[in-house]
């Protein structure tokens, strides 16, 4: 049993988002939106796409939804999301779209 500060090792204990080295490496990209794109792989599932609503995003990430804003429209210009509109008063969809960085390998002693 673990008890409040004890030492421990987080290995396969957390169920949460993965952002990939190749965006954490990424100058040009702010960490908002490096966040945002580890959420929304997480909800991405087999599909490639995800609908969550930009305020349950403000609220998981815990920044304000104009920041959740600036983060899409970075990553959008960046290449690395598009969105389309599902319709009036619904969320956006995410698609996550290919790009060179993607293919980039963290080196094995990199830890």
């Amino acid at each position: 049993m673990m008890n409040i500060g004890d030492i421990f090792s987080p290995y396969k204990i957390f169920n949460g988002s993965l952002v990939p080295n190749w965006i954490m490496r990424r100058k040009e990209i702010s960490s908002t939106s490096k966040l945002l794109y580890g959420r929304l792989s997480q909800y991405s599932g087999k599909s490639g796409n995800c609908f969550p609503s930009r305020k349950s995003l403000s609220k998981e990430l815990g920044v304000s939804i104009i920041r959740i804003d600036r983060a899409i429209k970075q990553l959008k210009e960046c290449g690395l999301i598009k969105t389309k509109q599902r319709g009036l008063s619904k969320s956006s969809r995410y698609f996550f779209m290919w790009q060179k960085w993607c293919k980039e390998r963290t080196k094995r002693h990199e830890k």
